[in-house]
């Protein structure tokens, strides 16, 4: 596409984050753009969905608690225009004009629901940090687990979950490896808990 000297809009479905409209905007910027306009067909997303969908916290929206010439400033935009929402409504009943409620939560932190106060979020916010913990706690211990490898399988002595003795108390000799007689490297409560 040729960019240079133009101004230039960017049409995404929404924008929830703002790192992929981030990323495109700099790329229309590096081929030459001279203005780059992101347009989202959503109204701004401010607050999270509370009904099953995995969502990010608010504090991951790019637009909680920014204006728009803020969230332009923050994915480098010179403007971002957002569908509003009570014409994103309208075109929805065009489809089926009986509907009379849509949640429209995401956009305006009114759940059709009720009993969603800043309690409920803040417990919502708290599983989200614990379910990151446990992911991080995973990921750590995939990079022991690639760690403890060489190029002819286990090191000697490693626990190919965590990098350790090549037996945990809780699961047994692992691959298939013999358990160790007395103890072998280092000892990790993780099991013993």
């Amino acid at each position: 596409m040729e960019f240079a000297g133009k101004v230039v809009m960017l049409v995404d479905d929404s924008i929830v984050r703002g790192t992929t409209s981030r990323e495109i905007i700099q790329m229309a910027k590096d081929a030459g753009a001279r203005k780059v306009v992101m347009a989202s067909c959503a109204p701004p997303i401010r607050f999270s969905n509370v009904y099953g969908i995995d969502m990010p916290s608010p504090l991951e929206l790019v637009a909680h608690g920014r204006t728009e010439e803020e969230v332009a400033e923050h994915i480098g935009a010179d403007l971002v225009i957002y569908q509003t929402l009570p014409d994103l409504i309208e075109s929805c009943r065009q489809c089926n004009p009986s509907i009379q409620t849509f949640d429209c939560s995401v956009f305006t932190g009114e759940y059709v629901t009720g009993g969603v106060d800043e309690r409920y979020l803040e417990h919502l916010e708290k599983l989200r940090n614990d379910k990151a913990k446990t992911k991080k706690m995973e990921n750590g211990v995939q990079e022991a687990q690639m760690l403890s490898e060489s190029c002819n399988g286990p090191m000697n002595g490693s626990d190919c979950l965590i990098g350790l003795p090549n037996h945990s108390p809780k699961i047994g000799p692992v691959m298939g490896m013999p358990a160790p007689i007395g103890v072998v490297g280092l000892h990790n409560s993780w099991y013993d808990s």
